[in-house]
């Protein structure tokens, strides 16, 4: 989807997976390696447009528990 983006780190601010459409999901898989993360927190930013067109950052964490 043009306008949104969605980023998740890992612990030394590394990106680890993207991804730019809304139907898209993470099974914690880290695209670099193809294997799954530990347990651990992971940052996430997402990029978005709102309805007016305004660019809009979120951020927050995901927790991995296995």
């Amino acid at each position: 989807e043009e306008g949104f983006h969605l980023f998740v780190f890992d612990r030394w601010g590394e990106e680890i997976f993207k991804i730019n459409k809304l139907d898209d999901k993470w099974d914690g898989t880290d695209a670099r390696s193809g294997k799954k993360v530990e347990n651990d927190s992971y940052p996430w930013m997402v990029i978005y447009q709102n309805t007016i067109g305004k660019e809009k950052i979120k951020t927050g964490m995901v927790v991995i528990i296995k």
